[in-house]
This record gives structure tokens, sequence and C-alpha cells, in this order.
């Protein structure tokens, strides 16, 4: 049995040497243990995904609307993109239709399938940079455009031109639970402590 590090494991995710989605599977394993060998990261593969079913996420988009894309493969995010020139004026806010349409996945998790939500997140060049945030949920089944709402927390305007990035599309499987009325709830260590409640 060959060993590999975690790099190398990296790199053949990255490659498309096994489906890039399952990296967050076996860098897990990796975490636990800096040096694995490759059949331990093929039998990750087999077990923790359903190998068969192949991740896509299908998009339209609008006329004038721009492809939705990854700088890097690793991102976490889809980049989303403005396709209009518009101010963000200080202390307001500017609402953007991308033009993006989206067909959530089901992801499979150990052959149990899961739903999937879509996380519209502020890009971190704008927040820290310009003071630029803005967040969104997008549910399953919603095949509408994808509307980004910037909200200028700072003291200077900003124009966001056509074309520019605007925000970021997370996707992340869900649990969607039941609920169930009760009584009362299990007493834990912090119980109704919160707004601070375990200090600086």
């Amino acid at each position: 049995m060959r060993l590999i590090d975690a790099d190398e494991a990296i790199y053949i995710a990255t490659n498309h040497l096994i489906n890039p989605y399952e990296i967050i599977s076996f860098r897990a394993v990796i975490d636990k243990t800096p040096t694995i060998g490759i059949e331990n990261l093929n039998r990750c593969y087999d077990n923790d995904f359903n190998s068969s079913k192949t991740q896509i996420v299908k998009i339209k988009l609008d006329t004038h609307a721009i492809k939705p894309t990854r700088a890097y493969i690793t991102d976490a995010g889809l980049d989303l993109y403005s396709p209009v020139r518009r101010w963000v004026f200080a202390g307001d806010s500017a609402l953007f239709d991308t033009g993006v349409h989206i067909e959530l996945p089901y992801i499979y998790i150990n052959g149990v399938q899961y739903p999937t939500t879509g996380f519209v997140k502020s890009k971190s060049g704008l927040n820290v940079n310009h003071d630029l945030v803005t967040e969104g949920v997008i549910d399953l089944g919603y095949t509408g455009s994808i509307k980004v709402k910037l909200h200028n927390l700072g003291k200077t305007d900003y124009l966001v031109n056509q074309g520019d990035k605007i925000a970021q599309l997370v996707i992340l499987p869900v649990l969607t639970p039941d609920i169930r009325l009760v009584n009362s709830l299990p007493e834990t260590a912090r119980g109704d402590k919160g707004f601070g409640s375990s200090g600086r």
C-alpha cells in the first residue's frame, strides 16, 4: 500500500482523479491521520459518497446575466456578477438582479439523499475594503433569478460596474427535520444564557 500525504490527497481531488466534491469526505480523515494509505482514501471515497451520483448544478441565464464562476476549483463559493452599473451610496443599499437562475441539487452522503441550500454571502474583498455586505438564502426548488442586496455600511459611496463581482453563492447540504412541540427542553449547562454571557 503506497502512503500519501495530505497535499497529494488534495492534488488527487483537484485534478479530477476523483470527484472534487469528495474533498470534504477524505479531508476529515487526513486531518486525523497526516499520512494515509491510498487504499484508505479509496475506501473513504466509496463509502462516504455515492460515487455514481455526479454533483451538477444547472444554471439558466437571462439575456444580460453573467455566468457564475469559481476563481479556484477549491473555492467554496461561486462568484455572482452584476449585469448593470449602479451606485451603492454610503449608509444605503442597492438591489441587483443577477439574472442567474439555479436548480439546486440533492447530494448523497453515505447513500442518504440530502437537500441543499444556496447561501448568498458577502465577498471578503468588498466587506473588508469597502464595507459592503450582503446575506441571503436560496431554498431548494426556487428557480427565480438570484437577487443580491448590497448594504453599504461605510461612509463612502461605491460604484459597482457591469461585470463586477458582488457576492458569492455557497451551496451546502441542509437538514430539514420535522417539528415536534414539547412542553420542556432538556437542561443544559448554558440554558437560556446569551448575549455575551460567555464573556469577551
